[in-house]
């Protein structure tokens, strides 16, 4: 595999070959990174409605990089199009909990480990055959649907880690569907044990902040 970077702090679409160290746009097979160096202010990397794009990882502000500023300074990534990591890959997308990734109706495929907050708006779907795993937050302002192979922090009925929120009136997020089969049955709520190489524990949320607001779980 090989590895494609983001030349510089500057908002541009994804799919511009001259914005990336390689010359070209990342291949699917490719390990991808956009984190700046020496920048002042925040930048947005775009995938449109419409595009599709691909990687074997996504790494999105390394941590410790700055991004836990106010105001914020880094990378954005704006998905509004199609993102599909690689077959046999474990679909990351890793860097800095801080870090932001927006979606208006994009479609993730295979996306494993996620640790960048995400928010999405419109209809956002996650979906593939990885187990997929919040590791900050995932907030619907619109719909957003998580019909993957498994939610790794689901052991049974149990939710261990992550924090999933449905923000604004009538605003939804679908746990489980028919694309891979997963039913979810949330009986209870468990942050991960204590970590002793960082000395704090995760924890775990599902929150409803607004009239209307539903998380729902596919039962079949």
């Amino acid at each position: 595999m090989a590895t494609d970077s983001w030349k510089n702090g500057t908002s541009g679409d994804w799919n511009t070959a001259t914005s990336w160290t390689t010359g070209a746009v990342p291949a699917a097979t490719d390990d991808v990174i956009i984190d700046a160096t020496n920048i002042t202010q925040a930048y947005t990397v775009t995938v449109a409605k419409g595009e599709s794009v691909g990687a074997s990882s996504l790494t999105l502000n390394a941590p410790g990089d700055g991004t836990n500023q106010n105001p914020y300074v880094g990378a954005i990534l704006q998905m509004d199009g199609t993102m599909t990591f690689a077959p046999g890959s474990a679909g990351l997308i890793g860097g800095s909990l801080q870090s932001v990734v927006l979606s208006n109706g994009g479609t993730f495929v295979n996306a494993g480990t996620v640790a960048p907050f995400i928010q999405g708006s419109g209809d956002v779907l996650f979906t593939g055959t990885n187990g997929f795993y919040v590791e900050n937050e995932l907030q619907s302002i619109g719909t957003v649907v998580v019909d993957t192979k498994n939610i790794n922090e689901l052991i049974g009925n149990t939710l261990t880690d992550g924090i999933f929120s449905a923000v604004g009136p009538n605003n939804v997020i679908d746990l489980g569907g028919a694309l891979q089969g997963l039913k979810v049955d949330i009986t209870k709520m468990q942050g991960p044990a204590i970590d002793p190489s960082l000395g704090f524990t995760g924890w775990t949320e599902l929150t409803l902040n607004g009239p209307g607001t539903q998380i729902n779980e596919w039962n079949g």
